[in-house]
């Protein structure tokens, strides 16, 4: 029983070492997730609304990561280079 506790203890010790060592890069790549996330959710609503003009954006992992990382501004630049193109 001792010794569970102890291997308890030191996994726990661990777990915190590199929760600390890679805190921040997890952090961004969490943030960088959801964004992509959200930007694909937006392109999805886009798609849905913009059908009645004509606007449709292919949603894909890069133009989902454009737009959750760019915001507004990627998703204006992808509908102009669609319109353009």
């Amino acid at each position: 029983m001792g010794t569970e506790i102890l291997i308890y203890i030191a996994g726990f010790t661990g777990l915190l070492f590199l929760l600390r060592f890679f805190g921040k890069s997890l952090r961004f790549i969490l943030r960088v997730g959801v964004s992509t996330l959200l930007g694909g959710v937006l392109l999805t609503v886009l798609n849905t609304f913009g059908a009645a003009w004509g606007i449709g954006i292919a949603v894909n992992p890069f133009t989902a990561f454009l737009a959750g990382v760019l915001g507004l501004p990627g998703v204006a630049a992808l509908v102009f280079i669609r319109l353009w193109l």
